[in-house]
């Protein structure tokens, strides 16, 4: 084979493999971006947190 042919071919075969590399990093950006935001004080609590935030300290320990 000519050499500029295989520089072509291993050209060709470094760019498909950067391509599909981008297509995951884009799908992973995705999927961050569609998560609902964190929104700083809302969190959601769950009802055993809850029920011990009200008792009184001394029940707690």
């Amino acid at each position: 084979m000519d050499m500029n042919l295989l520089e072509f071919l291993k050209r060709g075969a470094q760019t498909a493999r950067s391509t599909i590399a981008d297509v995951r990093v884009q799908r992973q950006a995705a999927e961050v971006a569609n998560r609902p935001k964190k929104r700083p004080g809302k969190r959601l609590r769950s009802s055993i947190t809850m029920r011990a935030g009200n008792r009184p300290m001394s029940l707690l320990i």
